[in-house]
């Protein structure tokens, strides 16, 4: 019939099927190695594989996201959702921007040189 998936150009998606030491997303459509779970690095691209991770400590040149994922302190602020749950972008009009490159914002707003982060 003129409804079915193939007449319509829209085929049913596919459960993707995991190797042993790989873990599904939550989309269904790809896997991701079990290392890679809560490593601070989004592998699915629905990013369900950064999703209900527990709490890390960020480093100082860190973001931390709200859900507890750490993203370089030079993706916030930047017009680009990089934290799963968009924090990053939230509030962004209160953060000061650091003039000339090499320079760090420091979580409290201070300005200093990307060698004196550590």
């Amino acid at each position: 019939s003129d409804e079915s998936p193939e007449q319509c150009g829209h085929q049913p998606s596919q459960t993707a099927k995991c190797g042993e030491s790989e873990m599904l997303c939550d989309s269904g459509d790809e896997c991701f190695h079990t290392k890679w779970r809560c490593d601070g690095d989004t592998d699915c691209k629905d990013g369900s594989d950064e999703i209900n991770c527990p709490s890390r400590t960020c480093r100082p040149d860190q973001f931390r996201c709200e859900d507890g994922n750490c993203i370089h302190g030079t993706r916030q602020c930047n017009g680009v959702r990089d934290c799963i749950d968009g924090t990053d972008e939230v509030n962004c009009h209160a953060v000061n921007q650091c003039s000339g490159p090499g320079k760090f914002l420091c979580a409290s707003g201070e300005c200093i040189d990307f060698n004196k982060v550590c």
